[in-house]
């Protein structure tokens, strides 16, 4: 993954009208307990909850395929893969926990 790749995404949510949730609050905290973190501070953690998830997915719904369209391909499809992460998350009564290392 590219620098800078999950502002890029977070900002195409945003440009997009999806604000409920943040891609990069996915890796910006600390491991939670009992989770060792390195001496270089990693995993970082986030999560979103599952209302903030919710609200993301009615957000969504609202944007209109020109909309989409005129958003970086690769971005949309980044975008659809978070969609897909809060669908799941909804479908089971949870939030969504991200780990990066």
């Amino acid at each position: 993954m590219k620098a800078g790749w999950l502002e890029t995404v977070g900002e195409g949510l945003a440009e997009l009208g999806v604000t409920a949730v943040r891609v990069e609050d996915l890796g910006m905290g600390s491991a939670p307990s009992p989770i060792p973190i390195s001496s270089e501070g990693f995993p970082c953690y986030g999560e979103w909850s599952l209302a903030e998830c919710e609200k993301a997915l009615a957000q969504w719904e609202e944007v209109t395929e020109e909309r989409k369209a005129a958003i970086d391909p690769y971005v949309l499809q980044a975008a659809e893969s978070c969609m897909g992460w809060c669908g799941t998350a909804v479908a089971a009564g949870r939030g969504v926990a991200g780990f990066f290392y």
